[in-house]
């Protein structure tokens, strides 16, 4: 009887939980807005510009290092990962642009850009969501299909290069509270 298999290194589902739990708090707070009070536009802008920076930066890590993987192998899944995230870098820009225009109209304009805003924060988490388990599914098998464990590892490092410690310790905080328990035993190791 031969021995099971060593599970692979699961290159996206840990991150994505923290990007979901991230996703989810910011509609709830969204949900919860009272957009008629202009420190209420000033924190949901804040709060959506440091979400939006805190995505950027993971599909950036994306595009640069884990991407060019699957190239040669998988070229489709390669155009339509890019596609999937100059689409959604698409919304970012509308949502940020809205949550600054709410901070800008007069009182009686704040609410309806408010509500525009949400609406497009909710149509924007439905098109991550399918986004991200495109890539937990397609992406992880042509990865696992093109690089080895030590490779995905590498890839690891090479994105934990990309950023500063605080960052690091950030993202390290979003997967630790968005983790199981053994995901929170492994980053508390870390």
């Amino acid at each position: 009887m031969n021995p099971p298999a060593k599970p692979r290194i699961d290159p996206f589902t840990t991150v994505h939980k923290a990007v979901r739990a991230r996703l989810f708090d910011h509609a709830m707070m969204l949900a919860r807005a009272d957009f008629r009070e202009e420190s209420e536009c000033r924190r949901v802008a804040g709060q959506t510009h440091d979400l939006l920076f805190t995505l950027q930066e993971h599909a950036d890590h994306e595009d640069v290092v884990m991407f060019p993987a699957i190239l040669d192998r998988a070229p489709e899944l390669f155009a339509e990962a890019h596609r999937q995230h100059e689409a959604l870098d698409g919304k970012m820009r509308e949502l940020e642009r809205l949550s600054l225009q709410a901070v800008l109209v007069t009182p009686s304009e704040r609410l309806e850009v408010g509500t525009r805003l949400r609406v497009a924060f909710y149509d924007f988490v439905a098109m991550q969501l399918t986004h991200l388990a495109m890539e937990e599914s397609d992406l992880t098998r042509a990865l696992w299909d093109s690089c080895t464990d030590e490779e995905l590892l590498a890839m690891r490092g090479r994105i934990q290069a990309r950023m500063t410690p605080e960052r690091q310790q950030l993202w390290v905080g979003y997967m630790f509270d968005a983790g199981d328990p053994m995901e929170r035993a492994f980053l508390g190791a870390a």
